[in-house]
C-alpha cells in the first residue's frame, strides 16, 4: 500500500496481507481477484470488506483519496477540453459543429443553475462530493461524436 494511504492506527489493526487487499480493492479490482492473487479465499476478503471496521475505513479513505486526485485532474484538464469544444464549433463538417454547440449548451445549463454554486467558503469540500462525482459522470457521456 501507498505510504500516503496508511496510518498508524490501520498499521496495528490491519495485517500486510489486509493492507494488500485493500490496495487491490481500491484500485477496482474485484473480491474475487483479490482472492486469487493474495491466495486467499473470497469468502475472507468478503468478510473483511463487509466487517472489519478498520478494513472498510482504510478502503474508503484510499478511494477517497484516489478520488479526490482524479477530480483534481478533471479540473486541470477542464479548460483544455472546452478549448477543444470551443473548437468544434468552427470545423466545417456541420454534425461536429452541432455536437459542439449542444455539449455547450448542455454544459452553461448544468454549470448555471442554481445548485451547482461552488459551496460557500468554510464548507467542507467532502459535502460536494457526489455532486462532483455527477458532473463529471455527465460530462464524460456526452463525449460520443
Amino acid at each position: 500500500m501507498p505510504e500516503s494511504y496508511k496510518t498508524e492506527e490501520n498499521e496495528n489493526l490491519l495485517s500486510p496481507v489486509q493492507n494488500q487487499a485493500i490496495s487491490l480493492l481500491a484500485l477496482g479490482e474485484s473480491i474475487t481477484n483479490v482472492a486469487d492473487q493474495l491466495n486467499l479465499s473470497r469468502k475472507t476478503v468478503s468478510f473483511w470488506s463487509n466487517n472489519n471496521v478498520a478494513f472498510q475505513n482504510a478502503l474508503r479513505q484510499i478511494q477517497s483519496e484516489i478520488f479526490d486526485e482524479a477530480a483534481a485532474r478533471v479540473r486541470g484538464l477542464t479548460a483544455r477540453a472546452l478549448d477543444v469544444i470551443s473548437e468544434g464549433l468552427e470545423n466545417p463538417n456541420y454534425r461536429i459543429r452541432l455536437t459542439a454547440a449542444t455539449k455547450i449548451l448542455s454544459l452553461s445549463t448544468a454549470t448555471l443553475t442554481p445548485s451547482s454554486k461552488p459551496p460557500e467558503a468554510g464548507t467542507p469540500a467532502k459535502l460536494c462530493e457526489n455532486c462532483e462525482r455527477d458532473k463529471i459522470d455527465e460530462i464524460m457521456n456526452g463525449f460520443d461524436v
